[in-house]
């Protein structure tokens, strides 16, 4: 018998929990929060969690995601809501609107809904646990590799890691299914069937039901090893993304410098650039896109412009530096203009999502109070610092800045008595 399933799933639940504490230096008791779905895995992980908690080992809440993709989502949530208060565990429903055109599959465009709902309603310091087991850690590593992934892919899942304010935590990641099905039926517990999960066109279904038992019969702790090699693929991504940070020489900045990758190998410029998209939420390129936007923004464009799109993001060039941004966030947007009669109060401007503060620019205070003119530019501008003095036009200033020509319509222009008084913006100050 091996040493895990010589320990209860309690025991090995409760060990995870200390272990992980543990190493957070916590010193007090974690606070869970259980991703609850209806299924027996969630299901079975809010029961020890719930048992935990009765010990005073934990607090825990629990919240549920509702779709609306399927039609038995409200009697889930309905089931969820009366197994919490069964076992005295605070609960929460959240709907969510999934969107199906962000150019996603219907299942990872819910999972990023789900993951934005759980993240907004996590305080800080918190684990949202989720029921992930040995047997979904398999089933990840395996579709990656069928699918071609790198080491990003492979890695899988983590077991913590950073989420929002607090942490996303998989306290079964270790545990096969069947030992979770024992204890659901050992302990009476009662859960929902998603019919969904028996669908055989999508791929991770086919190989659950089709492929993994045929592998199981003959490896039988196929999980547990693939888990393991998870684990391994985990550790070297570890040094991958150490070596990323070492050659941007700028971790987490929003753009990185085209002299800088062309002075590295290509597998450096494709770690380099792989780590900088997926640090900043975005999921990485596939082999293909990321191979055009090295051949279009690094290699061949001369003139130091280009913009290459993928999933949800877009890197464009701008002269010796590409910029990753959301899709769309390029593209030019029409003219507008504001009357801020009230300039002692700040102004939002809904175009560019940013609240304009007269008091924390210099060249605004000395006109707090006075009605101005807010708009952004529309071109043959000149900026005069000084009323006796020469004029610059203002797109002189932008080269001089480096602005690049995608944020020069949303950069805001403020006039007192058809005087301009100041240029500023999200991303830009005079």
């Amino acid at each position: 018998m091996s040493h895990h399933t010589s320990l209860s799933l309690e025991a090995r639940f409760r060990k995870t929990l200390d272990r992980v504490a543990n190493d957070a230096s916590a010193d007090t008791r974690p606070d869970l929060v259980v991703a609850l779905s209806g299924g027996v895995d969630s299901v079975v992980l809010l029961s020890l969690a719930a048992e935990l908690k009765n010990q005073s080992r934990c607090s825990v809440r629990a919240v549920y995601v509702d779709h609306g993709l399927q039609a038995q989502s409200v009697d889930w949530g309905s089931h969820c809501a009366d197994l919490c208060n069964h076992l005295h565990v605070g609960f929460e429903s959240i709907k969510v609107e999934v969107d199906l055109q962000s150019g996603l599959s219907p299942e990872a465009a819910a999972r990023d809904a789900r993951y934005r709902a759980m993240k907004s309603r996590l305080r800080s310091g918190e684990y949202l646990c989720t029921a992930h087991h040995a047997d979904d850690q398999a089933e990840t590593l395996l579709l990656q590799l069928f699918r071609g992934a790198g080491i990003n892919g492979l890695a899988s899942m983590p077991e913590v890691s950073d989420f929002g304010v607090g942490y996303l935590f998989r306290p079964l990641l270790q545990v096969p299914q069947a030992e979770i099905l024992e204890y659901a039926e050992h302990h009476h517990l009662k859960w929902c069937e998603d019919p969904s999960n028996s669908d055989l066109q999508y791929d991770r279904n086919y190989l659950r039901h089709e492929l993994l038992p045929k592998l199981k019969e003959r490896w039988p702790a196929i999980a547990q090893s693939v888990a393991r090699s998870a684990a391994h693929c985990a550790e070297a991504l570890v040094l991958t993304r150490e070596l990323a940070v070492q050659d941007s020489q700028a971790e987490n900045s929003k753009r990185v410098s085209v002299t800088l990758l062309q002075s590295l190998s290509v597998v450096r410029q494709k770690n380099l650039l792989r780590n900088w998209i997926s640090e900043h939420g975005f999921q990485t390129p596939s082999t293909v896109q990321l191979q055009q936007l090295i051949h279009d923004l690094v290699v061949a464009s001369d003139e130091g412009r280009g913009r290459v799109s993928f999933g949800t993001a877009e890197v464009a060039r701008y002269q010796d530096f590409l910029y990753l941004a959301k899709r769309g966030a390029f593209d030019p947007i029409p003219d507008f203009e504001y009357q801020w009669q009230q300039s002692n109060v700040p102004l939002f401007v809904d175009e560019l999502d940013w609240q304009l503060d007269a008091a924390e620019h210099a060249n605004l205070k000395p006109y707090m109070g006075e009605p101005l003119t807010v708009r952004n530019r529309r071109g043959g501008e000149r900026w005069r610092p000084d009323p006796s003095g020469q004029s610059t036009p203002v797109k002189s200033l932008f080269q001089q800045h480096r602005v690049p020509p995608w944020n020069r319509c949303r950069i805001l222009f403020v006039f007192h008595d058809d005087v301009l008084i100041d240029i500023c913006g999200p991303d830009f100050e005079l």
